[in-house]
């Protein structure tokens, strides 16, 4: 549903955003499903959905991996990446991320990714809390 049609050839159709929130409404799992076995959050970054549908995919349950936030910075979905560092689980390196931003060349984005990756670093780990 979130290719809804869409080829590298042609952008997909607005006309499924409908059908993604239905799925995602009533269960469907958005870690499966995928387009080239890399899950449905990356096939909704590759076919340029909108943020929308992305926060809901989060809310429920799919996680940031390297590959997802690497197409996030490589399709230079500032909304995407600022979204996953607000409320998403990362399972991504800092050192990835940071790769991965200083690759574009992009100063938005690498500043976007420092300032995401140094607050995500400077929250206190679990033994801290109770000291």
């Amino acid at each position: 549903a979130c290719q809804g049609g869409g080829t590298y050839d042609s952008p997909p159709s607005n006309k499924t955003l409908p059908l993604i929130h239905y799925l995602l409404d009533n269960g469907a799992d958005p870690q499966k499903g995928s387009w080239r076995d890399c899950g449905a959050l990356c096939t909704a970054l590759e076919f340029s959905r909108p943020l929308e549908i992305l926060d809901k995919m989060i809310d429920k349950g799919a996680t940031v991996d390297d590959f997802v936030f690497s197409e996030a910075v490589r399709s230079r979905r500032i909304d995407a990446v600022e979204l996953f560092f607000e409320k998403a689980t990362l399972h991504c390196s800092t050192k990835k991320m940071l790769h991965e931003a200083r690759k574009t060349k992009d100063r938005e984005i690498k500043s976007l990714v420092k300032a995401g990756v140094a607050k995500r670093t400077d929250q206190p780990k679990w033994w801290q809390i109770w000291k």
